[in-house]
C-alpha cells in the first residue's frame, strides 16, 4: 500500500507538473501572441500616422511653394506694370488676393479633414486598445479558472488521502477508479481549458484580422481621400496658373502698348523740349533798336531793317515816340477815324534832309537800356552801339522823345527829296537846373548797354 500510495503521490505530482507546464506555455504563447498583435498595430498606426504627417508636411510643402512662387509673380507683375495707372494696379491685387484666399481656403479644408480622420483613426485605436483590455480581462478569467482546478485537484486529492486512511481494505479498486477518475476529469479539464484557450486565441486571431482589416480600409480611405483633394488641389492650381498665365499675358499686351504709347509720348514730348529748348534760347535775352542803323553790332543779331516813323513834327496832338517801321508792311483791313504816321529826316549836316533808318537787333543778354550823357557803359556791362542824344526841336508842335542816335549814321537810299515828318535833331545841354559842370555847353552822348 505505501508503494502504490507513493505512485500515486507521484503520478499526482506529475501530472500537475504538466499541468502547469501546459498552462504556462499556453499563458506565454498568449502573451506573444497578444504583444505581437499590439506591436504589429502600433507600428501599422505609426506609419500610417507617419505617412499620413509626411503627405499632409509635403502638401504644405507644395502650398507654401505655390504660394512664394505666387508671390514672386506678383512682385514681377508689380514691377513690370511699374507706371501703369492705378486701376490696373487694383485689379491685379485683387486676382491675386482672391488666388491667395482659394489657396489658404483648400489648405485650411484640407487640413481640417485630415485632423478629423486622423482623430477617427485615433477613435479606432482606442477601440482596439479596449479590445486588448478585453482579451486582458479573458486571460485574467482563465487564470482563475485554473486556479479553481487547481484548488479542485488539491481537495479531490485531500479526499482521497482521508479515504485512504479511513478504509485500506478497498484501497486498491477503489483507487484505481480514483485515479482513472481524476485523470479522466483532469484531462476533460485541461481539454476544455485547451478548447478555451484555443477559441480565444481564435476569437483574438478574428478580432485582429478584422481590426487590421478595418484598419487597412480606413488608411486607404484616406489615402484615396487625399490623393483626391491633392488632385483637386492641383487641378485648381493648374487653373489659377492658367488664368495668372493668361492675365499675365494680357498685362505684358497692355505694358507693350503702354511701353510704345509712352516712347511715342517720350519722342513727342523730346521733340516739343527741343523746340521748346530752342524757342527758348532765341526768346532768351532782349531786343533792342539801333537808331540810325541798318545793320546789328558784332554781338547782337539782327531781327529787321526798317525805317523810322512818327507824328509831323507841325501837327497838333498824334504820338510823341518813334518806331521802327518793318520793310515789309501788310495792310490792315479796317475803316473808321484815323490818324496818321510820317517818315522821319535827319536835320544836322552830314545828313541833312535824308531818311532815317533803324534796325531791331536781339541780344542773348537779358537786360538792355541806354544811359544818356556818356559812351561808356557801367562796369559789367557790355557796349551795343554809342551815338548822340536826339529829339524834336525846340518850337514845333508835335511832342517827340529822346533817342540814342548811332554815331555813324545812315540814311535811306534816294531819299533827297526833303518830305519833313519826324525831325531829329542833337541835343545840346542849357545850364541852370542842369548842373554845370558836369553838363556846361554839350552835345549830349549817349550808349547802349546789355547784362
Amino acid at each position: 500500500m505505501m508503494g502504490v500510495q507513493a505512485d500515486f503521490k507521484t503520478d499526482v505530482v506529475s501530472v500537475r507538473s504538466d499541468l502547469q507546464d501546459m498552462v504556462a506555455g499556453v499563458r506565454t504563447e498568449f502573451q506573444d501572441s497578444v504583444a505581437g498583435t499590439r506591436s504589429e498595430l502600433q507600428t501599422g498606426f505609426m506609419a500610417a500616422q507617419s505617412g499620413l504627417q509626411n503627405s499632409l508636411q509635403s502638401l504644405h510643402a507644395d502650398l507654401m511653394d505655390v504660394r512664394s512662387k505666387a508671390e514672386t509673380d506678383v512682385a514681377t507683375i508689380r514691377v513690370e506694370l511699374s507706371g501703369v495707372t492705378a486701376l490696373v494696379k487694383a485689379d491685379v491685387q485683387s486676382q491675386l488676393t482672391e488666388t491667395r484666399t482659394a489657396l489658404l481656403s483648400a489648405q485650411q479644408s484640407l487640413e481640417t479633414d485630415l485632423g478629423s480622420q486622423l482623430q477617427d483613426v485615433a477613435a479606432r485605436v482606442q477601440h482596439i486598445a479596449t479590445d486588448q483590455s478585453q482579451l486582458a480581462y479573458n486571460a485574467s478569467t482563465l487564470r482563475q479558472g485554473l486556479n479553481e482546478v487547481k484548488v479542485s485537484a488539491e481537495r479531490s486529492l485531500a479526499t482521497l488521502k482521508d479515504d485512504l486512511a479511513d478504509d485500506l481494505q478497498g484501497l486498491g479498486s477503489r483507487l484505481d477508479d480514483a485515479i482513472s477518475a481524476l485523470t479522466s476529469e483532469l484531462q476533460r479539464q485541461s481539454a476544455q481549458t485547451l478548447a478555451d484557450v484555443t477559441n480565444n486565441v481564435t476569437f483574438v486571431d478574428t478580432k485582429l484580422s478584422m481590426l487590421e482589416r478595418d484598419l487597412d480600409l480606413q488608411v486607404n480611405s484616406l489615402h484615396a481621400d487625399l490623393d483626391s483633394k491633392v488632385g483637386d488641389l492641383e487641378k485648381e492650381l493648374k487653373r489659377s496658373q492658367k488664368k495668372m498665365t493668361s492675365e499675365r499675358a494680357a498685362r505684358k499686351e497692355q505694358v507693350a502698348l503702354l511701353t510704345g504709347n509712352m516712347t511715342a509720348t517720350h519722342d513727342a514730348l523730346q521733340r516739343e523740349v527741343a523746340r521748346l529748348t530752342n524757342d527758348t534760347v532765341h526768346a532768351r535775352g532782349s531786343a533792342f533798336v539801333r537808331w540810325g542803323r541798318s545793320n546789328c553790332t558784332h554781338n547782337s543779331n539782327l531781327v529787321y531793317t526798317g525805317v523810322v516813323g512818327g507824328s509831323s513834327y507841325d501837327t497838333d496832338g498824334g504820338a510823341a515816340n518813334r518806331l521802327c517801321l518793318t520793310l515789309e508792311p501788310q495792310a490792315g483791313n479796317v475803316t473808321g477815324a484815323r490818324t496818321y504816321i510820317y517818315g522821319a529826316e535827319y536835320k544836322f549836316s552830314d545828313h541833312h534832309d535824308l531818311d532815317v533808318v533803324c534796325s531791331v537787333c536781339h541780344t542773348p543778354l537779358p537786360t538792355t537800356f541806354m544811359v544818356p550823357g556818356t559812351h561808356t557803359c557801367p562796369p559789367g556791362w557790355s557796349e551795343q552801339y554809342t551815338g548822340h542824344l536826339t529829339a524834336g526841336m525846340v518850337g514845333h508842335r508835335a511832342a517827340s522823345e529822346y533817342l540814342c542816335l548811332d554815331s555813324n549814321p545812315e540814311h535811306r537810299p534816294g531819299s533827297q527829296e526833303i518830305r519833313n515828318g519826324a525831325l531829329f535833331y542833337y541835343v545840346f545841354t542849357e545850364c541852370g537846373s542842369l548842373p554845370c559842370p558836369p553838363y556846361a555847353n554839350m552835345y549830349v552822348t549817349c550808349v547802349v548797354c546789355s547784362r
